[in-house]
């Protein structure tokens, strides 16, 4: 199992071409959010901005869309369908797929922040179903999938990669087994994992795997990385990590094809650049005051840590 360090990270960061332009560095549409966690779709969608993607949308219930909207002015947005509860309905799938097909996105990004309401799982469900896009399945929408009787079969097999990105409690959800069996076979819950999402399972913790399968069910390569910390321990954390993940796949996406193996790269080195985040933070804040979005601040000096060594 390959250890994630700055050369092995150094290689999975994404080159930019210098005449580049925002299309070349892929369109990210999170879906995200609801009226009790607004702030998980500004920090998904910041974190994909700042990871480099060229455009990124965020699809959340409409009566949170201006509020939202205006603390990522780099944003674009749809406001969808919402339940009473203010959660996307379930109705919003079908809306969701025609904004889809109208404005031509690379990437989705769903779960952080939907909430568990009847609602909103509903909503998950019909929407992934159809979704064509290939998907980084964070959060909310793993519980929304673990919520059937048999999560391991919901996409099927082949069609798009997704990243399936839970820690071990949603794991324990999904893969319908125990903490301890997790916690002792990490890499192999991972390969499970990725072999449900046709492509990467990112089961996060202290020390988090990262699994890659080939065609639905062929073991392809595995890591670990171990720079976490307690600092990281934090609500929106998490949500960092995906628009991390979403940034990066979506530039290696559209230089090389969104298969499993730049989902692999991109899920391991938003995984790393996140500890040393955090790390970078903890040091000048101390491990009690980091926020998540503190993490953000510290990634430009990351990257740098990590590609050229600068402290």
């Amino acid at each position: 199992m390959l250890v994630l360090s700055p050369e092995t990270v150094g290689e999975f960061i994404p080159s930019r071409r210098k005449d580049g332009h925002k299309g070349d560095f892929g369109r990210v549409l999170v879906v995200a959010g609801s009226r009790e966690m607004t702030g998980a779709a500004v920090l998904t969608t910041r974190a994909a901005l700042k990871a480099g993607a060229g455009l990124v949308s965020m699809a959340l219930p409409a009566s949170l869309q201006v509020c939202t909207a205006g603390h990522v002015i780099e944003a674009t947005s749809y406001g969808l369908s919402e339940t009473l509860e203010g959660a996307i309905a379930p109705q919003a799938a079908g809306e969701l797929l025609k904004i889809i097909e109208r404005h031509k996105f690379d990437l989705l990004l769903i779960g952080p922040g939907l909430g568990a309401s009847a609602g909103a799982v509903e909503f998950v469900q019909k929407f992934l179903k159809e979704c064509p896009l290939p998907a980084i399945v964070d959060a909310d929408a793993l519980n929304a999938i673990a919520s059937i009787d048999k999560p391991d079969s919901f996409f099927g097999k082949g069609g798009p990669v997704r990243i399936l990105t839970p820690h071990v409690r949603e794991a324990e959800r999904i893969l319908k087994t125990d903490n301890e069996t997790i916690e002792i076979f990490k890499e192999q819950s991972s390969l499970r994992l990725a072999a449900m999402a046709n492509g990467v399972g990112v089961l996060k913790g202290h020390e988090t795997v990262i699994g890659c399968v080939d065609n639905g069910d062929s073991p392809r390569c595995s890591a670990v990385n171990n720079n976490g910390s307690c600092e990281l321990a934090k609500a929106g954390s998490g949500d960092v990590l995906a628009g991390l993940m979403a940034g990066f796949w979506a530039q290696a996406g559209k230089s090389r094809g969104f298969t499993a193996e730049t989902a692999f790269e991109s899920a391991c080195a938003a995984v790393y650049l996140h500890g040393e985040c955090g790390i970078l933070a903890r040091r000048e804040l101390t491990e009690y005051c980091v926020l998540a979005s503190e993490l953000l601040e510290r990634l430009p000096r990351a990257i740098k840590k990590t590609l050229i060594g600068e402290q």
